[in-house]
C-alpha cells in the first residue's frame, strides 16, 4: 500500500488496521469456518527509510520479516528492523 502526504505514525496506524481487520475476518469453505488468519505488515517512509521506491520496498521488506521473526501477526517498522541487524 502506498500512502502519499503520510507520516509514519499515520502509516503505521493504517497498517495495524488492516491486520486487525484481517483478524478478525469471519470466512467459510464449503460451509465450513476456516481458522482466522495473521498478517505481518511492514512500514517504510520517505524520506527517512529510503530516497526512491526500491529503498523504501527494501525497508519496507526487512520490517516485514523481523514482524514475522518476533511473532508473527504484527506491524513492524523500518526502524524497528534497523536497530536489530
Amino acid at each position: 500500500m502506498v500512502l502519499f502526504d503520510a507520516p509514519l505514525d499515520m502509516a503505521l496506524g493504517r497498517a495495524e488496521k488492516v491486520r486487525r481487520a484481517v483478524k478478525y475476518l469471519t470466512l467459510t469453505h464449503e460451509g465450513k469456518p476456516i481458522e482466522p488468519l495473521t498478517i505481518s505488515l511492514g512500514v517504510a517512509c520517505f524520506p527517512t527509510h529510503g530516497q526512491d521506491p526500491e529503498q523504501l520496498l527494501q525497508r519496507a521488506d526487512q520490517a516485514l520479516y523481523w514482524a514475522k521473526s518476533h511473532g508473527r501477526d504484527r506491524t513492524a517498522t523500518a526502524d524497528e528492523a534497523v536497530t536489530e541487524a
